[in-house]
């Protein structure tokens, strides 16, 4: 499997945006209670940020920690700084933080932040998924097969299952 990071709002400015400016504040109590239920019904813990931050210099971090063997790690530290720990994944100093807690050298690691070459692979990444019209985070593609969103496990190996037309054994 290969795990792809992109914008999901690449709209989003420097700073990111408060959740009540993006939806407004009654839609934003309705997506809490969701993500509480959410959490509930997969037995996660989740925070609940009140800010969509702009995502395009962790992304390109994150494409830094693909080539060194630490994707994983990375991307795992970042969802976590966000959505539990209430860190900025745009602050200079939480990336760095990040980056050294999962062995990568700060310094270049926050260089890779803007580096023409990872920031080359977030716009690609960006563009395979308008192309293959992925909207909604996480969706699953093997091959011209999709699984869109955030389900139990077993409902993905069945549609990916019924998706490949498996034969079982018997």
């Amino acid at each position: 499997m290969d795990w792809r990071g992109f914008e999901l709002h690449p709209e989003t400015r420097p700073g990111g945006v408060s959740i009540d400016d993006l939806i407004g504040a009654k839609r934003a109590a309705g997506f809490f209670e969701y993500l509480e239920r959410f959490a509930v019904d997969f037995d996660v813990r989740i925070g609940f940020p009140k800010r969509v931050p702009n995502t395009r210099r962790s992304l390109a971090m994150t494409e830094y920690a693909r080539d060194l063997g630490k994707l994983e790690a990375f991307r795992d530290a970042v969802m976590e700084a966000h959505w539990l720990e209430g860190k900025d994944i745009e602050s200079d100093g939480d990336l760095e933080e990040l980056a050294e807690r999962v062995g990568l050298n700060s310094n270049d690691a926050l260089s890779a932040a803007d580096d023409p070459v990872f920031l080359g692979r977030v716009n690609a990444a960006r563009e395979e998924a308008h192309r293959r019209k992925v909207t909604v985070l996480p969706t699953f593609i093997l091959g011209d097969f999709k699984v869109v969103g955030c389900q139990p496990y077993e409902r993905v190996l069945k549609k990916l299952e019924k998706g490949l037309d498996f034969k079982t054994a018997g």
